[in-house]
């Protein structure tokens, strides 16, 4: 989308079809004049709805949130675009949607296996107090996380 169209043409808002055009609130990714990834809100004061560009393509749906639903694979499933947009998609899409119940297993999971305090540290203190074997060594229900990574390399 480019930014000197946008200012020209001032869409207004596909909700509240006020006289206040939209407004770009954040520029998260841009080439020269193009706007690749952005916030646009609706600058009537009643409204504030927020849109999405993603891709230089502005999401200007009034449902958006069924929009959103309908096309899962194009925006959804995604691992590039910035927090901010993953955010407000995560918004419009409200609690206990299936986009939010992903994010949510995805952080759950990274958070358990891979961070400073995770079931992988955890085992790396027990395995201290484990004396040393030559024997081979189980770990029941570890999916692929972590904890097999670090009973692996020991």
């Amino acid at each position: 989308m480019r930014l000197s169209h946008f200012e020209t043409l001032r869409p207004i808002c596909p909700v509240c079809r006020g006289n206040a055009p939209l407004g770009v609130a954040q520029i998260l990714r841009a080439e020269a004049d193009d706007l690749l990834e952005a916030i646009l809100t609706c600058t009537n004061a009643d409204c504030m709805r927020e849109y999405p560009v993603i891709d230089g393509v502005p999401i200007l749906v009034g449902p958006i949130r069924a929009w959103l639903s309908a096309n899962p694979l194009q925006v959804l499933q995604r691992d590039d675009l910035s927090a901010e947009v993953e955010s407000l998609l995560g918004d419009v899409l409200g609690a206990g949607s299936s986009y939010d119940t992903t994010r949510q297993h995805a952080g759950i999971y990274a958070s358990a296996h891979y961070e400073e305090h995770s079931a992988k540290s955890v085992l790396e203190l027990a395995l201290q107090h484990v004396p040393a074997s030559d024997g081979p060594i189980l770990d029941a229900g570890c999916s692929v996380g972590g904890m097999t990574f670090a009973l692996a390399r020991r």
